[in-house]
């Protein structure tokens, strides 16, 4: 077994997250993509293995997600730096500028060496390739050597993935593999997890308050849906299994 999520059941079929392989975790925009992956960053580091968050908003996360994570830890001390943010030597996330692949590939295999067991980039759309114009052409180039970077420094690393805005417009909502080929992460993506959320599109449905996450491509483990109980909108916890 790999790093696990925290998770039971999608620990089970996923078999933990195994060192050099990339994982992409996508959603719908706003569709609680931040909070599942800080849920799983509260249990991978209440197991002491440290993590690095690369992240793009992390005064907005510090608002409304470190303190949960916090919350897991002995001392509940955050302590800011301008380049760094380091809670209770767990978990290292960098607030700095870092938007192109070249950085994440120099700052990654520096913190590898220093003991960094688990990588976590949010986001994908916001990557780009040192000297490149933005476009999607450079996505493929991206993912591949994401895949590169985590063989290398033979670590699982987590990528979050937005999905396109057209997937809002059609009858089912749920994603699937083919909302990422634009962004060419299938190919070199170990895993693909997605989050979905049915009573932002039905309210008046069964499943208030759960959250889907539909493991699409598993190459250790097996395909298929779980359900985690969303509890005040910041935490999750298992849902024991129907059969």
């Amino acid at each position: 077994m790999g790093i696990e999520t925290g998770f039971k059941y999608i620990d089970e079929r996923i078999k933990g997250f195994e060192n050099g392989d990339l994982i992409c975790i996508a959603s719908s925009p706003n569709r609680d993509l931040t909070t599942f992956v800080y849920n799983i960053v509260k249990n991978v580091t209440k197991n002491y293995i440290p993590t690095l968050l690369f992240s793009a908003d992390t005064k907005a996360y510090t608002e409304r997600k470190l303190i949960e994570v916090a919350s897991c830890l002995s001392n509940n001390i955050v302590e800011t730096t301008k380049d760094l943010m380091l809670l209770d030597g767990n978990i290292t996330i960098c607030d700095q500028d870092v938007d192109t692949i070249d950085e994440i590939e120099l700052i990654s295999k520096a913190k590898s060496k220093q003991g960094v067991q688990l990588i976590i980039i949010d986001y994908l759309q916001r990557l780009e390739i040192q000297g490149q114009i933005d476009g999607k052409f450079q996505y493929e180039e991206i993912s591949k050597r994401l895949k590169k970077l985590a063989e290398e420094i033979n670590k699982p690393i987590i990528v979050l993935s937005t999905l396109p805005k057209e997937i809002e417009e059609r009858t089912d909502h749920r994603p699937t593999r083919a909302d990422l080929k634009d962004y060419e992460i299938t190919k070199y993506a170990n895993t693909i997890m997605f989050i979905y959320r049915d009573d932002y599109y039905n309210a008046d449905g069964e499943k208030k308050n759960i959250e889907e996450v539909i493991i699409a491509k598993c190459k250790n483990g097996n395909i298929g849906t779980e359900e985690l109980l969303t509890l005040y909108d910041t935490k999750y916890c298992d849902i024991e299994r129907r059969f």
